[in-house]
This record gives structure tokens, sequence and C-alpha cells, in this order.
């Protein structure tokens, strides 16, 4: 079975981040898994493992400048799991 979850996001106050998000995503939804679910966090966390599992980068932003992008309160940005 195939699913997906779109996880939304609304800054309280403006933020500047790097571009290149994918690694910080990535550790983000581990973290999440890991804090329901240990033993499936752990499986998945694992070297040269399947990843039953998709991250997309963070949507809803604008084009970089310099590769930074700055995140505004009152704007929904998202990611797709």
């Amino acid at each position: 079975m195939l699913l997906a979850a779109v996880v939304i996001l609304s800054p309280t106050h403006p933020v500047t981040l790097s571009a290149d998000l994918g690694r910080a995503i990535h550790a983000w939804f581990l973290a999440q898994v890991r804090e329901a679910d240990p033993a499936l966090g752990e499986w998945l966390h694992e070297p040269n493992a399947l990843r039953p599992f998709t991250l997309s980068a963070l949507r809803g932003i604008e084009r970089p400048v310099e590769g930074r992008v700055t995140l505004m309160p009152g704007r929904e940005y998202w990611i797709r799991v």
C-alpha cells in the first residue's frame, strides 16, 4: 500500500535557512519515527538498508538567493512524506 502525507509548516518569525535542506528533513523525519517507535526508527536508520519512504524538498519557498531561503510568518511551507 502506498501512502503520502503532507506536513505543513508555518514559522512564527522570519527565519533564513540554507536552501539545501535535504539532510535536515531526512534527520527530522527519522527523529520523529524514532520518538514514536524506537525499533522502527533504528531499523530505518541502519546503513545500506532499503528505505521504504521518500521525502520531498521543502516546498512553497521562494527562489534561493546565494544558497539561502527566508521563511516568513503567515506563509505555509510543506514537505511530502
